[in-house]
């Protein structure tokens, strides 16, 4: 049970985030930093770290995003650099979706026949994760609450074209097991790939802030300020974030909170968030000469 009050709003969200990003920031060296998936920067100190590093660069497939934090940094001390913005894929697998997908469209007018094949190609898809062009390696990487979104922004262009050609058909989306299953393993592998793709972007000695939203629950109203749930789920691998990270990793930081998010879906008030989070060295990086 939850009181619906300030302690667990949006805003304790963000100002948690930026806590914990800017103690990050002090144990980095203050040469070169990057934020991968920053959106539009609501949980992110982005300003601070503009005047705090050399080279601040900001990653993100949501180009308008990346857009309106370029023009907002225009009346900082430190404005953004347009070539350190980059709008790209963090995964490097959109592209192969959209090009191979639509392919299985063609001769499957079954819907489980097509989902079949979808699995099957996202059980051998190799992503391509990002790095920059010239190999450049970072003191600090931030990555807030981006670990769930990168199957999900995938396993959404799969449904998508879906719908446009079975729009009649939804229900296997939800209950066809073996789509299912290949998406739970597929955004697993994804994530644990991923994390381990970050520390090839470190500098030696380089730090990492990662946070995720590790627990879901849907909320029911009681009274006027009381909100309830029957149980949560997990949307990450374990419940426990620092589970992704290799046995020699030093985790310096690590922190949770939640925060409920309102509004009303089917018969839900709305959602309660539980959010994990680490600044940690990997081993390599420790070790690396």
């Amino acid at each position: 049970m939850f009181e619906n009050g300030v302690d667990h709003d949006l805003e304790t969200h963000k100002t948690k985030s930026v806590e914990l990003i800017n103690t990050a920031a002090e144990l980095a060296s203050s040469n070169s930093a990057i934020v991968l998936g920053c959106g539009l920067c609501a949980e992110i100190p982005i300003r601070e770290l503009s005047q705090r590093f050399e080279s601040l660069e900001l990653l993100d497939i949501d180009e308008r995003a990346l857009g309106q934090v370029f023009q907002q940094s225009k009346t900082w001390q430190v404005p953004l650099q347009q070539n350190r913005v980059y709008h790209a894929d963090i995964t490097g697998l959109l592209e192969k979706i959209d090009r191979k997908i639509p392919e299985f469209v063609a001769d499957n007018p079954d819907p489980f026949s097509f989902l079949l094949l979808c699995a099957k190609w996202l059980d051998t898809a190799e992503p391509e994760f990002w790095r920059s062009n010239t190999g450049k390696h970072y003191d600090l990487i931030v990555v807030s609450t981006v670990l769930t979104q990168l199957q999900a922004l995938l396993r959404e262009r799969v449904e998508c074209i879906f719908s446009q050609h079975y729009p009649n058909s939804m229900k296997p989306l939800d209950n066809f097991q073996p789509w299912l299953d290949s998406i739970w393993q597929f955004a697993r592998r994804l994530e644990t790939g991923f994390i381990r793709h970050l520390s090839t972007l470190l500098k030696p000695g380089g730090i990492i802030y990662l946070s995720a939203t590790v627990h879901v629950s849907w909320l029911t109203q009681t009274s006027e300020n009381t909100l309830i749930t029957d149980g949560k789920w997990i949307a990450t691998a374990t419940n426990r974030l620092k589970d992704y990270l290799m046995s020699g990793d030093r985790i310096l930081h690590e922190k949770h909170w939640d925060w409920i998010r309102p509004g009303r879906e089917r018969d839900f008030w709305g959602r309660l968030y539980g959010v994990q989070a680490l600044i940690y060295q990997p081993q390599n990086e420790r070790t690396r000469a």
